[in-house]
């Protein structure tokens, strides 16, 4: 498999300063309404920078084709123990990212937690690290 190259990373790390940006709203949440005749389901609505950030993550080669469901576990590991990133390999990061965008299919509003968790802001982070020893 391989690695994204360095201007695909620079298009994902543009999206940093947006992410740190105080009072981010990277979505808008819509309540479950009660009509005469039946009910609309609450439903998630990323903002535009979010579908971006996405779109970028897939257009450059971070969403990748593996198990994520059976990865979801050692996921879990890396939110539950932040510090864990500081070690993190390229194929780590992109195995979060593609862990973070295909659950977020399954369990709407799990990229917004995951944002607004800061867990997307510091594998950018990483991503920015491991991208400054391409150089």
């Amino acid at each position: 498999m391989k690695e994204p190259n360095a201007s695909q990373i620079d298009i994902v790390l543009r999206h940093l300063p947006i992410l740190n940006k105080p009072g981010f709203v990277p979505s808008i949440r819509h309540p479950m309404v009660e009509r005469k005749g039946g009910i609309t389901a609450g439903w998630e609505e990323h903002s535009n920078e979010v579908r971006q950030l996405i779109a970028d993550l897939y257009e450059g080669g971070f969403v990748i084709d593996f198990d994520w469901g059976a990865w979801n576990e050692t996921a879990r590991q890396f939110v539950d123990v932040p510090e864990r990133l500081e070690n993190a390999t390229m194929m780590d990061l992109i195995k979060l990212l593609t862990t973070h965008v295909r659950a977020d299919r399954f369990f709407e509003g799990h990229f917004t937690s995951m944002i607004e968790c800061g867990q997307i802001a510091a594998i950018l982070r990483r991503l920015e690290q491991l991208r400054s020893t391409l150089d």
